[in-house]
């Protein structure tokens, strides 16, 4: 039986980035939409204050004659001009208020700086999408690496001729130049092999640790073979006790296995 549980830490980035650039354009759309409305607002004004007074001035010489609209007419004009010279007046006032006062910014700066500011996310866009698809890339190389190694080191563990791997920092490298990792746990009824990268963040036991795991089950006669072998072992030391001088033999034993 092999389990096999493989982690990447997957950095999330294309939504944020494509609300930031949907949010700049908006932001451009509306700097030009009121960019066009304060240039035509004055022109409309102008327009439909001409057609009141065309339409009253119609209005009037049909009801009241030529003579009472022609009346009509001049008192619109000496107002309009009344009213127009009373805003040249605030216009002339409000420049002479803000003469020492830096400029304000244009609607045509307004709109190179929107369109800078387009390029910049667009910039910052495309690096990171570039950045993400390199990062992707090197986690798929990894991540093939490590189950190879992983497939080859159990492979070793199957394989009785050849001598078992121990638990070890590897010469391989991953994708980002650091060292992979080979931990192998022996037990009695099975050995556990596991392969591990640090990942991109190239730090070891983090959540982006791009990890394989191999458990290779030990077959049943092997298991029966060193379970009789440890039983016969524990049989004959017991025996051993038992008998004279069979302490002092097994102490010495005992002895000999801990200089060794």
């Amino acid at each position: 039986m092999r389990s096999i549980v493989e982690h990447a830490h997957t950095p999330a980035l294309h939504t944020r980035q494509q609300n930031t650039v949907m949010a700049a354009l908006l932001e451009l759309i509306m700097i030009f939409l009121l960019g066009l409305c304060e240039a035509l607002t004055p022109l409309v004004l102008a327009l439909l204050e001409l057609l009141a007074v065309c339409l009253e001035f119609v209005f009037l010489a049909l009801i009241k004659g030529p003579s009472a609209a022609s009346e009509q007419f001049q008192k619109r004009k000496e107002e309009h001009a009344e009213r127009k010279r009373q805003q040249d007046e605030k216009k002339r006032a409000v420049q002479a208020a803000r003469a020492n006062e830096p400029p304000p910014i244009s609607g045509h700066q307004y709109f190179i700086l929107g369109f800078l500011a387009l390029f910049i996310v667009i910039g910052i866009s495309i690096a990171w999408t570039v950045k993400d698809r390199i990062q992707q890339q090197r986690i798929a190389e990894t991540r093939a690496q490590v189950k190879q190694l992983a497939n080859n080191f159990a492979g070793q563990i199957r394989d009785r001729e050849i001598e078992d791997p121990v638990s070890h920092r590897l010469r391989d490298r991953d994708a980002w130049q650091q060292p992979i990792e080979l931990r192998v746990d022996k037990e009695l009824l099975s050995s556990e092999v596991v392969v591990r990268s640090w990942g991109p963040d190239r730090k070891p036991g983090s959540s982006d640790d791009i990890v394989t795991k191999h458990t290779i089950r030990v077959p049943a006669k092997e298991v029966g073979g060193e379970l009789a072998k440890r039983g016969m072992k524990a049989v004959r030391n017991r025996i051993a006790g038992w008998l004279p001088g069979g302490d002092k033999e097994q102490q010495s034993k005992e002895t000999d296995n801990v200089e060794e």
